[in-house]
């Protein structure tokens, strides 16, 4: 079994033992993993469409070629990363579950001493927020790749409709949309067979209305924004980082209530969240007002009720008011603490019309507590206390939900409850 082709000829000593190397390592892994493609084709193909996936310094940037006649898609992916790779498909942005996993072609040039060496690039399955494992049937052939200037491109080929019938990898609808992922990793894998591989320094995942109305070329340089897309990075500080740092920052309460794609109010507009988003963050303003001086609190979920919900609580410690990057399990229970913060509190104004808090997130982080944030609807929750800051111990006096896309836009209706204070 071949994992993949070199795009230089194997013409000195140590690229010769590289090579014997790499098969040995095609050995090791055939106990994860069982080879079963057809060869590609020889002759060049011309990409057809293109898309910059990140706008940064990673510069992410994919470029393909449908051949329905092969049932093969020839996909050239490249980053600004000494490391890895990958490219994914998945049914909403997300890393996938058990019942509708992900699937990802994850590659990267192995070399030794700097310069071009031996591109791989094998056939992954991620149903959650845990490493991708090699998939039991390898899909995806390897064509080439390099290291040139500080980054790496790996070419490849997979099917267009799958074929493992084990429902580990998802078909590529050729004239319909999809939700693309990307990750890089700023370190080649620890071993050349595709077992051990480091935590992405970034990832990101992009809504694509039509693989076929995509453009046929890129410009040179990424545009300042991209679609439907969003990004993150893996270390604590950049979750926090300030979107007035990202060139996005500003008073949100200035935006028109009924402004499309960045806010909702209820009925009494008593309860009002603006938001604003980037590639890689998102910026809430919230309002609540008349008498609510207590906790106040704002969620998120992809079914409108309590269960499984991501939750943010703002509420005074002493005298100082906190944030709290939260989750729920069961319906009546109170809020857990995340054991990894990923909220920051930015302001509080507390003022005769109530409470206005502005938070800051990733749209997508590395807790398996928060729900990732893309062009989906998602159910907007709120709810507050009156009088209380005890979160834990003193239920809400009124809660509602909402729907809202916060990175496409639109909305629909709304529900309202009140409820007496009591202590769970």
């Amino acid at each position: 079994a071949v994992r993949g082709r070199a795009t230089c000829s194997p013409s000195h000593g140590a690229t010769a033992l590289r090579m014997a190397a790499a098969m040995a390592a095609v050995a090791v892994a055939a106990a994860f993993a069982t080879v079963a493609v057809a060869a590609p084709a020889a002759a060049p193909v011309a990409y057809t469409h293109c898309k910059w996936l990140s706008n940064d310094a990673r510069r992410v940037r994919v470029r393909w070629a449908a051949a329905r006649e092969r049932n093969a898609m020839r996909i050239e992916l490249s980053a600004a990363t000494a490391g890895w790779l990958a490219l994914g498909v998945s049914a909403d942005g997300t890393m996938g579950t058990e019942a509708t996993p992900a699937d990802v072609a994850l590659g990267y040039v192995w070399r030794d001493g700097g310069g071009d060496g031996v591109p791989h690039v094998r056939d992954y399955v991620a149903k959650g927020e845990v490493r991708p494992e090699l998939d039991a049937r390898q899909d995806v052939v390897a064509l080439g790749g390099s290291f040139v200037d500080g980054v790496t491109t790996v070419t490849f080929e997979r099917p267009i409709a799958a074929r493992d019938g084990d429902g580990d990898d998802r078909s590529i609808d050729v004239d319909g949309d999809a939700f693309v992922m990307y990750a890089v990793g700023e370190q080649l894998p620890l071993r050349d067979d595709g077992v051990l591989f480091e935590r992405h320094a970034q990832r990101g995942a992009v809504h694509l209305n039509n693989w076929n109305l995509s453009p046929q070329v890129c410009d040179d340089e990424p545009p300042p924004t991209i679609a439907g897309a969003v990004a993150r990075g893996a270390g604590a500080a950049d979750q926090l980082a300030p979107l007035r740092e990202l060139g996005i920052a500003g008073p949100l309460w200035g935006l028109a209530a009924d402004s499309a794609n960045n806010a909702w109010s209820s009925d009494d507009e008593n309860v009002k969240v603006e938001w604003k988003t980037n590639n890689t963050h998102v910026q809430f303003n919230y309002t609540v007002g008349g008498s609510a001086l207590g906790w106040i609190g704002l969620g998120l979920s992809r079914t409108a009720s309590m269960p499984n919900s991501d939750i943010i609580i703002v509420a005074k410690e002493g005298t100082t008011w906190v944030v709290i990057d939260a989750h729920t399990t069961e319906q009546r229970a109170a809020p857990v603490k995340d054991k990894q913060q990923d909220v920051a509190l930015v302001e509080v104004v507390v003022d005769g019309g109530g409470v206005r808090v502005v938070l800051e997130r990733a749209l997508i982080t590395t807790d398996e507590n928060d729900l990732d944030i893309v062009d989906l609807d998602v159910a907007l929750l709120w709810a507050y206390h009156d009088t209380s800051h005890q979160w834990q111990q003193q239920r809400h006096v009124a809660r509602g939900a909402a729907t809202v896309n916060f990175v496409g836009g639109g909305g629909g209706g709304s529900t309202t409850t009140t409820a007496a204070t009591t202590a769970t």
